[in-house]
């Protein structure tokens, strides 16, 4: 989490340059030696992406034969529907990329990792002229009287619309073996799911250049179930912003559907702002208000003039409980950063906890809304950091463990590895010695797997002389 802005938002946390730079070093090239000749090859390996035998949580996923198969024995129900979604993913893939998918698979739940065959999972609709519909907050528990599903689904028929969850991606989701994957815990393995479904209909969208967009919306910015946490603000208007950024040809306008008839006064300008702070250029909304209900071919309903959003304001943040100023609080940012902890001057100060909508996760101190002194930061990729911060950045002595099983403990500086410090690679090779801004630089030495040692001289990453 970074820090406080004038206007109140909680900037986003990005993974760092200099982590993600450390995160390439264990798991890319290591350096080898044979004879007297130096060369380079690949720590792990692996070309091509049916090589399959890695573990989670000690469930072996393997290969046999050309068919994949998933060891679903773990000891919960949630582990086996996790499996069994993974299982899909790699189907679905196979059938479309015509190789074994299993690392694919892995990589979409675990990483979010985005492939070009999954954009063909959403196609088929566009290719019947549907048109996707966005929405947040409808359910048929709803007392309104205006905000049931079944309004919802009214409404996308008689606009020739269709859901994220009617393509192959929701499909696969509420399929045997993985419906009741809501019941698990964590929520970051289905989180992870649906923010790579969104990125994927986005692409779609901006390939085809899809000239309207169409958001409906029941909720509002406060309280526990606001619209921050939801996964409209969260992945999918995340992944079309994305996408526009990406795409300066593409240039939708997206219409607003507000039951709570707020669009042109709150939510208009905030999902306004939300899109082109993303994006990083302007975007167009055009808002109606629909407090009676959705327009639909049965209900008859009719909202307010069609107004379009000239303005961007930002969302201010939403105290869901205690004293968000001075004291403990609970707070939520537009962004969707959770944050608990001690404040003071309306900042987070003292000790607390944030997590990220990415499910990364900080425990530690804070000051002036910056992560300083001492906390463990795990990000949702599954590395861990834990050690020292100044100024929301690892300054000092600390301890990071990449997702791959490779591990660095030493000093760093400006959030990159500086001074001395012991990395040991994923495939068992290890440096112990200088670091200058996250590359081996100075006198260090080279263990690798083999026995083989280098000790010498270090440049740039690059050995520069043995002593």
């Amino acid at each position: 989490m970074a820090k406080l802005c004038s206007s109140g938002v909680l900037a986003f946390l990005l993974l760092p340059a200099s982590l993600a730079y450390r995160q390439r070093q264990v798991e890319g090239p290591t350096v080898q030696a044979t004879s007297s000749l130096l060369h380079r090859t690949s720590s792990s390996g692996l070309k091509v992406r049916d090589v399959a035998v890695f573990t989670e949580n000690q469930d072996a996923e393997k290969r046999d034969a050309g068919a994949v198969f998933y060891n679903a024995s773990a000891h919960d129900e949630c582990a086996a529907q996790r499996d069994a979604l993974r299982a899909k993913i790699a189907s679905a893939c196979e059938k479309l990329d015509g190789i074994i998918c299993v690392q694919d698979a892995h990589d979409t739940l675990q990483f979010q990792s985005v492939k070009w065959w999954q954009w063909s999972l959403v196609t088929d609709l566009f290719d019947r002229g549907k048109q996707p519909v966005f929405w947040a907050g409808f359910h048929n528990n709803d007392t309104s009287g205006v905000g049931k599903k079944t309004h919802l689904e009214e409404f996308i028929r008689s606009v020739n619309g269709f859901q994220l969850e009617e393509t192959q991606w929701g499909q696969m989701i509420k399929s045997k073996g993985v419906s009741r994957l809501d019941a698990c815990p964590s929520k970051r393995i289905k989180m992870n799911y649906w923010r790579v479904a969104s990125t994927a209909l986005a692409e779609a969208m901006s390939q085809r250049h899809t000239s309207k967009v169409l958001v409906a919306v029941n909720k509002d910015f406060s309280g526990r179930w606001s619209l921050y946490r939801s996964i409209l603000w969260q992945a999918e208007l995340l992944s079309m912003a994305e996408s526009l950024r990406k795409n300066p040809e593409w240039n939708p306008v997206f219409t607003v559907y507000d039951v709570k008839g707020t669009c042109s006064s709150a939510l208009g300008p905030a999902v306004k702002y939300h899109l082109e702070n993303l994006a990083g250029r302007r975007v167009r909304v055009m808002c109606f208000d629909c407090s009676r209900g959705l327009p639909s071919a049965t209900s008859g309903q009719a909202c307010s003039r069609q107004q379009e959003v000239l303005e961007s304001e930002a969302p201010r943040r939403s105290c869901v409980e205690g004293d968000c100023q001075n004291g403990w609080g609970w707070a939520e940012w537009p962004t969707g950063d959770v944050y608990k902890g001690d404040f003071r001057d309306g900042q987070p100060n003292g000790r607390g906890s944030s997590q990220a909508p990415d499910g990364s996760a900080y425990e530690g101190d804070w000051k002036d809304g910056e992560k300083h002194g001492k906390g463990t930061l795990r990000f949702a990729q599954g590395a861990v950091y834990s050690g020292s911060y100044k100024n929301n950045l690892e300054d000092g002595f600390g301890t990071y463990r990449f997702s791959n099983g490779g591990t660095y403990k030493g000093h760093f500086k400006l959030g990159t590895m500086n001074g001395n410090g012991l990395m040991v690679f994923a495939n068992g090779a290890k440096y112990d010695g200088h670091w200058k801004d996250g590359k081996k630089d100075g006198v260090g030495t080279f263990t690798w797997p083999s026995g083989n040692i280098y000790v010498g001289a270090w440049k740039d990453d690059e050995m520069a002389g043995s002593l």
